[in-house]
């Protein structure tokens, strides 16, 4: 992602946050981290990233960072998921999945009203 400074908030007058909103103005990003229990145990044979940020575009808005190529890989969001492809590169040694969303939107700021309800991750796999 090229640094570039954000735009400010450019939402309705009448939206009030709450206390853990982020919101992520054109040209800004927000990045999330996942600790994923027993990581080194787990194979994932389908992990898909959910989104829900407020009705902003989500084509080109999602990154994941690929552990094995150290780059982050671009996935399309505007369905509101993204499933994985080889989900096992994405999980670092010490057990993370890393998302960065970014927006692209110059008409709307992206809003994630609770982090914890509308950036998930859920998938199937087996332990080894």
């Amino acid at each position: 992602v090229d640094p570039v400074a954000p735009n400010s908030n450019q939402n309705n007058c009448c939206w009030q946050p709450s206390a853990n909103a982020i919101n992520i103005g054109h040209g800004g990003s927000a990045t999330f981290e996942f600790t994923l229990p027993q990581a080194r145990q787990v194979h994932f044979t389908k992990l898909y990233v959910n989104v829900n940020a407020g009705g902003a575009r989500g084509f080109g808005m999602g990154r994941v960072w690929d552990c094995r190529a150290s780059r982050w890989v671009h996935y399309d969001l505007t369905r509101g998921y993204a499933k994985l492809l080889n989900p096992d590169r994405f999980i670092s040694s010490r057990g993370t999945l890393t998302v960065m969303l970014v927006n692209e939107d110059p008409h709307r700021t992206m809003m994630i009203s609770d982090p914890h309800q509308n950036v998930q991750i859920n998938g199937e796999g087996y332990v080894s």
